[in-house]
């Protein structure tokens, strides 16, 4: 390829740059700037000037590298190693999910995810007026050693199970097993109303009362429903999440 060739085809690299950095909501000064810069090549199909571009790099350089020492490029989760991995990525669902996680954002995430499935009202309703629920990772409810859940929420008057999936297959009966124990979990208990939730990268065929099917892209959507455009370091984090899981 020559020179020529790779410079013409400058815009196009730029323009997924920015489209990237866009889907990051960032708000930052300095990331605006670096943003902006990609809007300049959109006249080099018609007229290349090699000393525009050599500032329009230097100019990127410069920012680029004063980004990086802020630690902007930084992705907690990929230096976690999350990876395919489904018992961290429900560790990390289950904070995003908890109303007391450090997260902030109180029970606003686990309400978005709630209201993307389409679950029963009493539920969606039951959430923020709880007066505070619990959630724990790998129970064995009623001391069934056979059936282990990912993530229990368990409210005043409700009972989620939520199994977590991502290259696991779904057993035959797992699903018709884990409704009978929380039916069974919510009689004990007492509880009103009890539901599972089956999320996978692919959203399951399966149909039957008190019980949803989900996706990863659902969980990356009711973040970023959630999270603000500040670009402060929160947010950075929850988006980052929502990037990691929506391709999973």
């Amino acid at each position: 390829m020559q020179d020529s060739d790779l410079l013409l085809r400058l815009p196009t690299v730029f323009a997924a740059f920015k489209q990237l950095s866009q889907a990051d909501s960032a708000s930052d000064t300095q990331q605006h700037r670096l943003i902006r810069l990609f809007d300049r090549p959109r006249g080099f199909h018609n007229a290349l000037n090699p000393g525009k571009l050599e500032t329009l790099l230097h100019e990127y350089s410069r920012l680029a590298g004063k980004l990086r020492l802020q630690g902007d490029f930084i992705d907690i989760w990929d230096i976690a190693r999350l990876e395919r991995g489904e018992l961290r990525h429900a560790a990390v669902l289950a904070w995003l999910f908890d109303a007391n996680g450090s997260h902030g954002r109180g029970e606003r995430i686990f309400c978005k995810f709630l209201q993307r499935l389409g679950t029963p009202e009493r539920l969606e309703i039951a959430v923020p007026h709880s007066g505070g629920y619990s959630i724990a990772t790998e129970r064995y409810p009623l001391g069934n050693s056979e059936s282990r859940v990912d993530i229990v929420v368990d409210g005043p008057d409700f009972l989620v199970f939520i199994e977590v999936k991502i290259d696991a297959p779904e057993d035959d009966d797992q699903i018709e097993r884990y409704l009978t124990l929380a039916r069974d979990k919510a009689r004990v208990a007492a509880k009103k109303s009890y539901y599972v939730i089956f999320l996978s990268t692919t959203r399951s065929q399966k149909c039957a009362d008190n019980f949803a099917a989900a996706t990863w892209i659902d969980v990356a959507k009711a973040i970023n429903e959630t999270a603000n455009c500040s670009g402060d370091f929160g947010d950075r984090i929850l988006r980052q999440f929502a990037r990691h899981v929506s391709r999973l």
